[in-house]
């Protein structure tokens, strides 16, 4: 079901957005020179504000009637992050942590809210599930792993970062064709 697959892929890519920048960030600012506390705190911030996202992005989803809306804010917010980091990362850090906070925690549920939303009932519901998840994490371990051998290729955080921006980028294209009406029937 194309619909399936368009949830496995969103789950797939957001969650490679959010472990590279769990992997990387930090190692991002450092090499920029930034204090391993300063470092630290970029990374914190991100994940703590994460949860604010992890709950709004639902209830807009849900109080709106309109899980794309909740898409568009929560990938747009960690493309602005990212190109944040990319562009002036120094200046407004914890800016962009809060940005792809929020961002990456609120992708993340509007995946659940899909997975359960677009199912006719529960035993697809469990099924949509086992196969995002499923097929979604082996697609996540691969987000790091690039990241880090395009650091390694181009000897900076520049090309890795826009690849990174052009996953999102997909990631929302996906997103958008996953949150569209319709439920999987099979």
């Amino acid at each position: 079901d194309r619909h399936a697959w368009q949830i496995t892929i969103f789950f797939g890519l957001q969650s490679a957005l959010f472990y590279t920048l769990l992997s990387w960030l930090p190692t991002i600012y450092r090499d920029l020179g930034t204090t391993p506390a300063a470092a630290g705190a970029v990374l914190a911030v991100m994940s703590t504000v994460g949860i604010a996202g992890n709950f709004a992005a639902p209830l807009l989803a849900n109080r709106f009637g309109r899980p794309r809306l909740a898409v568009m804010c929560t990938g747009g917010l960690t493309m602005l992050g990212l190109i944040g980091v990319l562009v002036a990362p120094s200046r407004l850090a914890l800016l962009w942590a809060t940005l792809l906070g929020i961002g990456t925690g609120g992708t993340f549920s509007v995946t659940l809210l899909l997975m359960a939303s677009r199912a006719r009932d529960a035993v697809i519901a469990a099924r949509l599930s086992g196969m995002a998840q499923g097929i979604g994490y082996m697609i996540s371990a691969l987000g790091p792993l690039v990241a880090g051998l395009l650091h390694s290729m181009s000897g900076g955080w520049h090309l890795p970062l826009v690849v990174t921006i052009g996953i999102c980028g997909v990631m929302l294209a996906t997103g958008l064709g996953a949150a569209r009406q319709g439920v999987i029937a099979r």
